[in-house]
């Protein structure tokens, strides 16, 4: 959770986003910010998040935006079962969701 404190602190200095819970429904956040985050998300952690999850009730606090971890995790066991069910799972095809989580 600290490493994402850090990303929306980086998008939005002196926010405290450890105890805001409204950051869009005040204005606090815009698309723009939000477009930001994920982009910064990505690039940090190697995830990618579904289109329809990029909903506003998603981004208004920082417990909220933490759902991308939960989401990341439960498309990596996806892949993972899909990967063992089709006999194509080895060291190399481990993602990088499960090697470095945040």
């Amino acid at each position: 959770m600290e490493e994402l404190i850090q990303i929306l602190k980086g998008v939005k200095p002196g926010v405290d986003f450890e105890n805001e819970t409204a950051l869009i429904d005040n204005g606090i956040l815009d698309s723009l910010d939000i477009i930001t985050i994920i982009a910064e998300i990505f690039d940090e952690f190697d995830i990618t998040v579904p289109t329809n999850y990029i909903i506003p009730e998603n981004f208004n606090s920082a417990n909220r935006i933490s759902f991308i971890k939960k989401l990341n995790q439960k498309i990596c066991i996806s892949v993972i079962l899909s990967l063992c069910a089709n006999k194509r799972y080895n060291h190399h095809s481990i993602p990088k969701c499960l090697v470095r989580p945040f």
